[in-house]
């Protein structure tokens, strides 16, 4: 980026922050602390979806690494020329130009976003057209657009543009905190925003830099600029799953011959299709001075539709797996483990692994039609098991809550946040168990997943669902009068000399109490329902 296009850069990302005094579209909606698609909104609302695509690699050798031959879903996706955009300009050197050359935007009846990407000089090497929504929104994947923009050679400087089809002549809320976001994590690869627009169809637009209301530049429009999409190309192919450590440690001796460190890049079920060489000083540097080693595993992610790093090691490097984790954090992908070569466990096992969610992940492989979980180590012991694998339908799951989740792909991300880090648990009457966590989202409050452990020894999540902290107020409470009448039936009042504190007691020992008083022959005590 040149020393202009980071002043420029700066300074719209300074508006952008200071941007109250733009008028209109100003309301207090919360910043989206999930990861995933983001959509802007005319009238200012931020939501976030959770929505991420499939897909994976073709075969040969590319600029983000070694493509695997029948590796995930083979197919790599490209940036593909679906149309032309008539203009008048094809030199971008403010945000007038960029809005005239935005303007056919303002024809569509749903609101579409794209971004205008130049070189140094302001030439338009691209205009990628990302999304259209509905009326009032349109969905961003964030990371698709950063990986996007990232695999376009000399890309140095990017317009972010839609258009209001409701007539608003200015920024929403949302709009600017959009803006925000893409230009830190453009900034790492030195790319950056010059400026966010809206036009609107009666040929008005605004901008975090100009303001509202502004006149779009006429221009006679005998040039033609090439509009891009994001596109599958040919291939196809099997997977090579890792849903466990074992798997990490299978997938790397087979799909790694020279053993080099780098980077494997799976997609979001879990099949690896890319492995990218990369030593371990380029993995510390990556979010600092080493632009080019982010771009090539950015691009690698934006041709693979991948949603999950494992870093590989040809020696212990916590400087260079605690950065891949800071990476994974800043671009939206999970970062579940990590492996030095010729060892016998990764380092999740070995309890060295620093994942970017702060907590040891929770993998997930399949059997038919269900998932096998394996919560982290420290969520088992605090259950008070010495093991523990759940099982789960997470499209059954979904159905079941169609108020909450869109997909069976919501319900594994809630699912997965709760057994990260649980804070609570509370007993059934009819024998379910729940684990409950408060969510850091201001419009979620709290996860609850409800357990069910079967006779025949399997543990089954029975439903994932929202809980109001109102409602988790109330099933504590509960749950301490269950207690503590269990704690006074039968043969369990051998084992405790007073009341039970509920909050030191494991789910092992209160199941354990609950047999033993089935056994005795005590009346057992109501449970919350």
């Amino acid at each position: 980026m040149t020393d202009n296009a980071r002043y420029a850069a700066q300074e719209i990302l300074k508006k952008i922050k200071e941007s109250d005094s733009i008028e209109g579209g100003i309301d207090n909606a919360a910043e989206p602390v999930v990861k995933g698609i983001y959509e802007i909104s005319e009238t200012g609302r931020v939501q976030d979806s959770d929505a991420r695509g499939r897909g994976g690699a073709g075969e040969g050798r590319q600029m983000g690494g070694n493509i695997l031959p029948g590796a995930g879903i083979s197919r790599r996706i490209r940036l593909v020329k679906t149309g032309e955009i008539p203009t008048g300009i094809t030199r971008i050197v403010s945000t007038a130009d960029a809005a005239h050359l935005s303007a056919p935007l303002r024809k569509g009846g749903q609101e579409t976003f794209a971004a205008i990407v130049t070189d140094k000089d302001g030439n338009v090497l691209n205009v990628i057209r990302h999304s259209t929504g509905t009326k009032g929104n349109a969905p961003v994947d964030i990371q698709a657009l950063i990986g996007a923009i990232a695999s376009i050679p000399s890309a140095d400087s990017v317009y972010l543009t839609h258009n209001h089809p409701g007539g608003t002549a200015r920024l929403s809320a949302g709009d600017k905190r959009l803006a925000e976001r893409i230009a830190e994590k453009l900034h790492p690869i030195g790319v950056g925003v010059r400026d966010m627009i809206a036009v609107t169809p009666d040929g008005k637009f605004a901008s975090a830099k100009y303001g509202s209301d502004k006149n779009i530049k006429p221009a006679a429009r005998r040039e033609r600029v090439p509009e891009m999409e994001r596109r599958f190309g040919g291939g196809s192919g099997g997977g090579v799953y890792v849903g466990n450590p074992d798997d990490l440690m299978r997938a790397t001796d087979s799909l790694n011959p020279n053993e080099e460190p780098g980077i494997l890049i799976a997609n979001h079920v879990g099949n690896v299709v890319r492995f990218v060489p990369m030593s371990r000083a380029e993995m510390r540097s990556l979010r600092s001075e080493n632009a080019a080693g982010a771009k090539k595993l950015l691009t690698a992610i934006h041709e693979t539709n991948g949603g999950r790093l494992f870093a590989v090691l040809d020696k212990l490097d916590e400087d260079a797996v605690r950065n891949i984790a800071r990476f994974a954090s800043m671009y939206e992908v999970e970062f579940p483990d990590s492996y030095v070569l010729g060892r016998d466990r990764t380092q999740r096992e070995a309890g060295e692994h620093v994942s970017n969610q702060g907590q040891p992940h929770v993998f997930f492989s399949r059997t038919s039609s269900e998932d096998v979980i394996e919560p982290p180590a420290h969520v088992v012991r605090w259950m008070g098991f010495d093991k523990l694998k759940v099982r789960a339908n997470f499209a059954d799951l979904a159905e079941r809550h169609p108020e909450y989740y869109a997909s069976a792909d919501d319900v594994r991300r809630d699912a997965e946040f709760v057994l990260q880090k649980p804070e609570n648990w509370y007993p059934h009457a009819d024998g379910r168990i729940t684990l409950v966590r408060e969510s850091e989202r201001g419009d979620v409050p709290g996860v609850r997943i409800d357990f069910r452990f079967e006779k025949n020894g399997a543990v089954r999540i029975a439903s994932v669902y929202r809980l109001t902290k109102r409602g988790l107020v109330k099933k504590m409470k509960q749950k301490k009068v269950a207690v503590d009448a269990l704690s006074q039936t039968g043969d369990a009042r051998q084992h405790i000399a007073d009341r039970v504190d509920p909050g030191q007691l494991s789910i092992a020992v209160y199941l354990r109490m609950q047999r033993q008083a089935k056994d005795d022959g005590s009346q057992l005590p109501s449970s919350p329902s």
